[in-house]
């Protein structure tokens, strides 16, 4: 039986990582306008109420001269 050469194996596996690397980005590439109108609905939908900010402030009410 005749055993690929090490230069052979190494070409077959760089083929097959790239192969691997141009599906997934296809894939991600195909999801991602979808994927991003999802997230613009989903924003209008759980857009937050707008609040009003109080600002509190403690007077001193201890007296320096106890001190």
């Amino acid at each position: 039986m005749n055993t690929p050469t090490l230069a052979a194996r190494l070409i077959c596996a760089a083929a097959a990582a790239v192969t691997t690397l141009l599906l997934f980005s296809a894939v991600v590439s195909i999801a991602e306008p979808q994927r991003s109108e999802l997230m613009v609905k989903n924003q209008r939908m759980h857009k937050p109420a707008p609040m009003t900010t109080a600002l509190a402030l403690a007077s001193n009410t201890t007296s320096r001269t106890g001190q």
